[in-house]
């Protein structure tokens, strides 16, 4: 599959949940994207879609506390599934229980198909950034960790937190993604991890 078709230029919202009643059945495949607050998702996401204004982004980080579904129509049909910011430290104790319950009432025994991990590149990973790693290779998840702010960094900095991810994460190189949604830096890297991860996409699309 080429990465000019699997480029998600044909994403549209389809509908948040704010509980676990609100949150719709698994129908087609679905690819996570978890992470911190404000570690890059939302921009994330419209930079793969190509849309300046897919994502929804509240302007207090931490406060929205919901699970945002994204439907592909093209290649296949699919869905990307953007998890609320954890992390926030000002976040009130009763939000972060939201929190927590309504990402476990979406994940618990959910076929997903591949999980984004969105971790600092400038920082080792943080406690929770650990604990979602762990519930992905626990559930048997894969993931991909994608690096975001890369471009926050000169190149020698940059090269140096590539060479340490690998031993700081515990994953193979070849699962971690260097990115930078105002750069493009691993668009393409991603977009076809997102298209090997799909099943039978281009059966689906002829």
């Amino acid at each position: 599959m080429s990465l000019e078709k699997i480029l998600l230029v044909h994403t549209r919202f389809e509908q948040p949940a704010y509980r676990a009643a609100d949150i719709p059945p698994y129908t087609v495949p679905e690819i996570v994207f978890a992470g911190r607050s404000n570690v890059g998702k939302s921009s994330m996401l419209n930079k793969l879609a190509n849309q300046k204004s897919l994502a929804r982004v509240s302007s207090v980080p931490g406060k929205t506390v919901s699970v945002n579904f994204y439907r592909c129509d093209r290649p296949g049909d699919f869905r990307l599934v953007d998890l609320p910011g954890y992390g926030y430290a000002k976040a009130a104790r009763t939000d972060k229980a939201k929190w927590s319950s309504l990402v476990e009432s979406y994940l618990i025994g959910r076929p997903v198909t591949m999980a984004v991990q969105l971790v600092d590149g400038r920082r080792p990973l943080t406690e929770d950034d650990e604990h979602m790693l762990h519930y992905f290779s626990e559930q048997q998840i894969p993931f991909i960790i994608a690096m975001t702010k890369m471009d926050k960094m000169k190149s020698t900095e940059q090269a140096a937190r590539k060479n340490a991810f690998p031993a700081e994460t515990g994953a193979d190189a070849a699962h971690i993604i260097p990115f930078s949604a105002r750069t493009g830096m691993g668009v393409a890297e991603l977009t076809a991890a997102i298209a090997a991860a799909l099943p039978d996409a281009e059966q689906k699309e002829s």
